[in-house]
């Protein structure tokens, strides 16, 4: 009957990205879905991309950063939601027009009920349970392999990263926030550190540079993503993207 009641509309929140949304169903309660890359490659930037789209669609958005300060975070997420460069706003060059755009955001997004958390000092456990506690309804942790872990002494780093992600899952599924996290690679192309990051998300994305037409390097505006894991639909698929970096943005090429 709930389906039902859908009447064909997402079942959950969109991502900004129709060939996610159509595979996916959305951002929906409970699951939780990774993106991996190696440095630079976009995770942050696509996982912002996604939390923005989400809460303009109303969804109630927690960001917990662990990689950045939550200046640059904060600078980051309102460059990409107001168009801004962030060249100009890091040089302190912004038009007139600029700083209106970016006023806009600010008002905005502030009136939408975004949290950035503070992070420094926290371990794994204290920032599950703040999400378990937050009534989000979309959490970003960026990103899982620089989460503290107070657990068991001894423990490998395999061992480590393999239980902060299995009690991400149930943090989760407990909850009903979707909790959207990424994950280094390693060299070989592999979830880096544990296969446990693959087996417990509900959605595994890889994103990768796209190469140049030469074959002499990357071409740094474009990306293909890759779905690794889609729990109950089509997976092993990829999709052109094109990357603004100025205003860390992705788009569809269609």
């Amino acid at each position: 009957e709930e389906h039902l009641k859908l009447a064909g509309a997402l079942p959950g929140f969109p991502t900004g990205f129709q060939v996610i949304d159509k595979a996916t169903g959305g951002l929906r309660k409970g699951k939780v879905t990774v993106f991996a890359g190696l440095p630079s490659d976009g995770k942050s930037a696509i996982m912002q991309n996604c939390a923005r789209v989400a809460l303009r669609s109303g969804a109630r958005v927690g960001w917990y950063s662990l990689e950045m300060p939550l200046p640059e975070v904060t600078a980051r997420i309102l460059c990409e939601d107001s168009g801004v460069d962030a060249g100009d706003l890091y040089g302190g060059i912004m038009s007139r027009a600029q700083q209106e755009m970016l006023q806009r955001s600010i008002r905005q997004l502030s009136e939408m009920g975004a949290d950035i958390v503070e992070t420094d000092g926290y371990t794994s456990t204290e920032i599950l349970a703040d999400i378990a506690a937050s009534n989000y309804d979309l959490a970003v942790v960026d990103y899982l392999q620089l989460m503290e872990y107070d657990g068991r002494k001894g423990a490998t780093r395999e061992e480590i990263i393999a239980s902060i992600s299995r009690r991400m899952k149930q943090v989760a599924k407990k909850s009903g926030c979707h909790i959207l996290t990424a994950s280094q690679l390693n060299d070989q192309g592999k979830l880096r550190e544990s296969r446990a990051i693959g087996q417990d998300a509900d959605n595994v994305f890889l994103v990768h540079k796209h190469p140049t037409e030469e074959g002499d390097g990357y071409d740094d505006t474009k990306r293909i993503l890759f779905c690794e894991k889609n729990r109950g639909g089509k997976r092993h698929w990829q999709a052109p993207l094109l990357f603004n970096g100025p205003t860390f943005t992705f788009k569809e090429i269609p």
